[in-house]
């Protein structure tokens, strides 16, 4: 099916679960939380990875990565677009069954936008190009690239954990100064 007009569908990079009737059901899941929400799935790719670019503790805890396209409601413009789905983005963690917990907390839409697709992984920045292979291909352009590596001292790094933000990047700590 070919996507429509930029700005009309939006793109997340969704880490699911390996178990092929576990990553279904999420998949099913996500697709009725997006019709709930007036959005058309339009479809789901496997995005290609190479697992051999990435260290061995990556590896073993590697979800499996697709993407998930979805088509604006006809009564919404692109800044209304990217408010739902941002909001949405973090629906079908809340979402799933609870009986389906490991399901549901290795299930996560990343930063679902009509404006940007993000990358995500446990990995080192040099890495990044050769997990997800698709990013040297010379017709693949990008007016920015935001890499963090995070080094955490109080947790082991996850998958899960994969930085949260679009457009930026921090250390782990964002204080507010003046609460308004």
């Amino acid at each position: 099916m070919p996507l429509p007009e930029p700005g009309a569908y939006g793109v997340a990079m969704c880490f699911l679960p390996v178990d092929k009737h576990s990553r279904l059901q999420c998949e099913g899941v996500i697709e009725r939380i997006a019709q709930e929400e007036g959005l058309t799935v339009i479809g789901w790719r496997d995005t290609p990875v190479n697992g051999i670019a990435i260290g061995r503790e990556a590896r073993a805890s590697q979800p499996y990565i697709e993407q998930l396209f979805l088509g604006r409601p006809a009564d919404l413009d692109e800044d209304a677009l990217e408010r739902l789905l941002y909001k949405f983005a973090a629906a079908p963690r809340t979402r799933l069954p609870p009986r389906r917990l490991k399901a549901r907390t290795s299930s996560t839409c990343h930063r679902l936008s009509c404006r940007t697709i993000v990358y995500k992984g446990l990995m080192l920045a040099p890495q990044i190009e050769k997990f997800y292979f698709e990013l040297a291909n010379p017709l693949v352009t990008s007016a920015l690239c935001v890499v963090h590596q995070r080094f955490s001292t109080n947790t082991f790094p996850s998958w899960k954990l994969a930085h949260p933000y679009r457009y930026v990047s921090h250390n782990g700590e964002i204080n507010t100064i003046r609460a308004t």
